[in-house]
């Protein structure tokens, strides 16, 4: 059972006439749910930027295996808005931006993140079909 999910909410836009930077930069909010509460809920969050990060980050981790994970935002001041530490088979997943009442890191098995991020990164793509379109790195599904 899957512990972690990510959701999000996408501002309205015309994506048929719009280019890669407007979709990349595209805002929306983004919402993470570990054992079905929320541990982080940001608005203005760059969903396209992040949707392209992590598709590019789960092909690299398919390939060369767990490694750690590592969003920051050409947007935000903060270094790291969310990452992964490996540690003893497990992954802490973490982010300064958690909720007050959740300050620690959520422990998951890699394979939770691994499919949740595909979820977010698939459902985002589905979407937003035309993302997908004028950005070749994501032609192929995942």
């Amino acid at each position: 059972m899957t512990t972690l999910r990510f959701e999000f909410e996408r501002e309205t836009s015309n994506d048929r006439n719009a280019d890669l930077s407007a979709l990349i930069t595209a805002e929306g909010h983004l919402t993470i749910f570990f054992e079905n509460k929320i541990v982080f809920n940001e608005a203005n969050v760059l969903l396209g930027e992040f949707a392209i990060y992590a598709e590019a980050w789960l092909r690299k981790a398919d390939k060369d295996g767990l490694l750690p994970f590592r969003y920051s935002s050409m947007d935000y001041e903060e270094e790291v808005i969310l990452q992964t530490i490996p540690k003893d088979g497990m992954l802490a997943l973490r982010s300064p931006w958690f909720n007050a009442e959740h300050n620690r890191d959520v422990q998951i098995l890699p394979e939770e993140f691994f499919v949740a991020l595909k979820k977010f990164v698939n459902a985002y793509l589905a979407e937003v079909p035309e993302l997908k379109r004028l950005c070749p790195v994501l032609s192929s599904d995942l």
